[in-house]
């Protein structure tokens, strides 16, 4: 039985799961409706914010679709001299933008295994 047969799909296409919000819970649901599998790219949300996210497309639709997270490594630990020279290295960039100066978020990525359990 091929892949399509066991999901139940009408149309060989694939939703791409773009995090970072391109791929809407909407988004995912219309792919899913049309034949195809929708994927909701959630490794830039919260725990929590996965789980509102699938519920929506559940709402929206009653056929399979997938949800993808980055199953990233532990982050290398960095100096206060070498945040220091990359904050230096970027702030140009920044001021000829007219962003903010450059800084290092409070959290660089969600909890993998929350964000697993979340899906589940």
């Amino acid at each position: 039985m091929s892949l399509m047969e066991r999901l139940g799909l009408r149309n060989p296409i694939v939703l791409a799961p773009m995090a970072g919000g391109a791929s809407t819970p909407a988004l995912v649901a219309a792919v899913s409706n049309a034949g195809g599998l929708g994927s909701l790219g959630a490794a830039y949300l919260t725990p929590q914010q996965i789980v509102e996210a699938g519920r929506e497309v559940r709402e929206l639709t009653d056929r399979p679709f997938a949800i993808n997270l980055f199953a990233l490594q532990a982050l290398p630990e960095l100096s206060e001299t070498e945040l220091a020279l990359a904050i230096d290295e970027l702030a140009p960039l920044h001021a000829a933008l007219e962003l903010p100066t450059p800084s290092l978020p409070a959290q660089v990525q969600e909890d993998f295994q929350e964000q697993l359990e979340a899906v589940l």
